[in-house]
């Protein structure tokens, strides 16, 4: 591993001109081997850390605000205009693909005394997990406390609120069932259909 203005990565990485670091003291920023950063990416560690792990590929104007853990696994991939932010933890799962203008929050505001305004009453938070070789949709939502299984699949627009099943294919506001995807020769178990939907009964 190298340094860059405290930001440790793997020399095999590229890292464009224009790619703006802002570490906190106590957190860090690892960026693992072979992973591409383009222009006007932002990765902000106030406390916690940002672990990229390798053949990571971030476009431009995508921006990680962190005050907790943001984990992305190997092979994933970030569109333009993505926004996350952090106050416990997010991880991204390997071969994941985000699309342009996607949000992941895992922290609302706190609104439950009418007396303060909403800017003063803190936040409430819950890791949001996003899993491999799961594909979120363009201007979708992720909200805080979600899970995305394997291989699910978010429609584009789509305000996520409750977990997705693995292989499922969730969409709308808020998002539901649309539909399963074929699962992997490998993985397919005649249980594994009547498993899903009794788990998916409280995705409305």
């Amino acid at each position: 591993m190298m340094g860059l203005r405290g930001v440790q990565f793997d020399s095999s990485s590229r890292i464009d001109r224009g790619v703006h670091f802002d570490i906190r003291p106590g957190s860090s920023i690892v960026i693992g081997a072979n992973c591409r950063l383009m222009p006007r990416v932002d990765l902000w560690a106030y406390a916690g850390s940002i672990v990229l792990e390798s053949d990571v590929l971030i476009r431009p104007d995508v921006f990680f605000e962190c005050h907790g853990k943001i984990t992305v696994l190997s092979d994933a991939f970030f569109n333009h205009h993505v926004f996350r932010g952090c106050r416990t933890s997010i991880t991204i799962g390997r071969n994941a693909l985000i699309a342009p203008g996607v949000v992941i929050v895992d922290s609302d505001h706190s609104y439950t005394d009418p007396n303060l305004p909403v800017s003063v009453q803190g936040f409430t938070a819950a890791p949001i997990v996003i899993g491999d070789a799961s594909w979120i949709g363009a201007n979708a939502v992720i909200t805080k406390g979600v899970t995305i299984g394997r291989g699910a699949i978010v429609a584009a627009g789509a305000v996520v609120v409750r977990d997705v099943p693995e292989y499922a294919i969730g969409g709308g506001v808020p998002a539901r069932l649309i539909k399963y995807r074929e699962r992997p020769a490998a993985e397919t178990n005649p249980s594994d259909t009547q498993v899903q939907y009794a788990v998916v009964g409280g995705m409305t």
